[in-house]
């Protein structure tokens, strides 16, 4: 889709320029061969553009069939819900990450870890699950700080549901990003519990 949508808008552009610049040399008397070589950098430069739109959308496409696998594979069997007790900020080198930590009041599982780097990730031990926030970005604490409760995957929903006492709700996709979160960074509910 990316591609499409980057071709869509730089394939007049640069065939504008490209026709710009070739009536203005032509104006100029200037042959055809001596033309071609002075907008081959625009020409060079309107593949590379392409090139990289084609190999981010192919990553993208990549990405998803993965988290799908491993959504089918692992994460779509966890149900769980319970009181949120925190959001943890974790900021480190130029990266913003949030985890979120649940204290887990009904779950068809005790005991669940899996940390698949950049893709997803999640952890229940001890009546606690860390869930990672990578898709709520810097937004997270604040979209979230009315709710105190969190229902995930119940029935296989594949959505979250955030509520709290005054009956208001809101519901996200239930997606595990990781995002650039680190294995050891899972740990940080353990010191609110």
């Amino acid at each position: 889709m990316i591609t499409f949508i980057v071709g869509l808008v730089i394939t007049p552009v640069f065939l504008g320029l490209w026709l710009y610049f070739f009536l203005i040399m032509k104006k100029e008397g200037k042959p055809f061969r001596e033309i071609a070589k002075q907008t081959l950098g625009l020409l060079f430069l309107y593949a590379f553009l392409m090139g990289g739109a084609i190999l981010f959308d192919q990553s993208d496409k990549h990405d998803k069939k993965v988290r799908q696998e491993l959504w089918d594979k692992y994460y779509s069997k966890v149900e769980f819900e319970g009181d949120i007790i925190g959001i943890y900020d974790i900021g480190n080198a130029g990266r913003h990450e949030s985890v979120m930590c649940i204290r887990i009041t009904e779950s068809n599982t005790d005991q669940f870890y899996r940390f698949d780097r950049r893709q997803m990730c999640l952890r229940i031990d001890d009546s606690l699950a860390i869930y990672p926030l990578a898709g709520y970005k810097h937004s997270g604490e604040k979209e979230l700080a009315p709710f105190t409760h969190v229902s995930v995957n119940k029935g296989g929903n594949h959505q979250m549901i955030y509520s709290n006492a005054a009956g208001d709700t809101l519901i996200k996709k239930a997606d595990y990003l990781a995002g650039a979160l680190r294995s050891h960074e899972l740990n940080v509910c353990y010191r609110c519990k």
